[in-house]
């Protein structure tokens, strides 16, 4: 997650669950190298979505490329209903 986008919503302080819970609250979709947030988004009855970056460490150019070359499929699997979705 990136602190300063929660700090924006007023959430830097909080913890996984309750970010993952406002998320779920406010329909965004989440992205997240976070292995606990998917956790959260496999637990039974969840209705949120997330983007789960599957890239180890890397340079912010790798990471922009990746998003770059899967931006289709992943917006394509989430407007399919499919909550995670995975990036790497």
């Amino acid at each position: 997650m990136i602190p300063s986008m929660w700090r924006w919503v007023g959430m830097d302080t909080a913890d996984d669950r309750a970010l993952w819970a406002w998320a779920g609250r406010e329909d965004r979709v989440v992205v997240s190298k976070d292995e606990d947030l998917l956790f959260l988004a496999n637990r039974p009855g969840e209705t949120g979505r997330l983007v789960w970056v599957r890239l180890g460490n890397c340079r912010r150019e790798a990471l922009l490329a990746a998003f770059s070359r899967s931006l289709g499929a992943v917006l394509g699997a989430l407007g399919e209903g499919q909550r995670v979705v995975e990036i790497g």
